[in-house]
């Protein structure tokens, strides 16, 4: 269809309702095509149809067809699936923490995330607040980085510190049992609130009241457990 000067311009139609219109009826792919012929550039489709009528793909062509990202015609999102079951669904490769799936939140003026997840496998997904995964846990904060895990039937808040962008060791400090039972310190309590300090020096267990000065504290330590309080009370 040739346009006048300033009018819309159509591809397949007669009729076309925006600056560029593009109308195909027949059951064909149905898109774009970029095409970087440069070594390492890629070969993208863009367009309905693609891999499935009533679908909005961006798919890889440059080997064999990869989607990359998919919208359905009831509104789902899915990266790395062709059949997102939710509003949004990402996919990565089973067993492989690299491939993720990842999502990260970072602001505009810091190179390393805010949030992140990683879950890759039943029995070991991830939650860093000021921390990331890239070849181990890493620290997006110098001060302290904080994490949930659901590890092997047990729920971990971890915590570690570490300089930016470092390797960190995330060290379990609350633990939830799919019994029911809650650790300090320990990663298999026996009751329903375990608490084991390596310390003996620190009390296991401390309860105070500040607008009255007042504490009570349990304490295990190598000459034997007692408990006192601030009249030094002790049983």
């Amino acid at each position: 269809y040739a346009p006048a000067y300033g009018s819309n311009v159509g591809i397949g139609t007669t009729g076309p309702q925006t600056k560029l219109d593009v109308t195909y009826d027949g059951n064909a792919v149905f898109g774009f095509q970029l095409n970087n012929t440069y070594a390492g550039g890629r070969k993208w489709r863009i367009g309905d149809g693609i891999a499935a009528h009533g679908t909005f793909s961006i798919s890889d062509f440059t080997g064999s067809q990869l989607d990359r990202m998919r919208i359905t015609s009831t509104g789902n999102v899915g990266i790395g699936t062709t059949v997102p079951g939710a509003k949004l669904s990402i996919y990565g490769t089973s067993a492989s923490e690299t491939a993720g799936p990842h999502l990260e939140i970072k602001a505009s003026a810091d190179a390393y995330p805010l949030f992140s997840m990683l879950n890759w496998a039943h029995d070991d997904e991830r939650m860093y607040f000021d921390g990331y995964y890239s070849s181990g846990d890493r620290s997006s904060d110098a001060g302290s980085t904080f994490g949930i895990q659901k590890y092997q039937d047990i729920l971990r808040f971890n915590y570690g510190v570490a300089p930016v962008n470092n390797l960190v060791t995330m060290s379990p400090g609350i633990v939830l049992t799919s019994l029911g039972n809650v650790g300090i310190g320990t990663t298999a309590p026996g009751a329903k609130l375990d608490i084991v300090s390596n310390s003996g020096a620190a009390p296991d267990f401390r309860v105070t009241n500040e607008a009255a000065g007042a504490w009570m504290r349990l304490l295990g330590a190598s000459t034997g457990n007692f408990i006192d309080s601030d009249d030094n009370l002790i049983f």
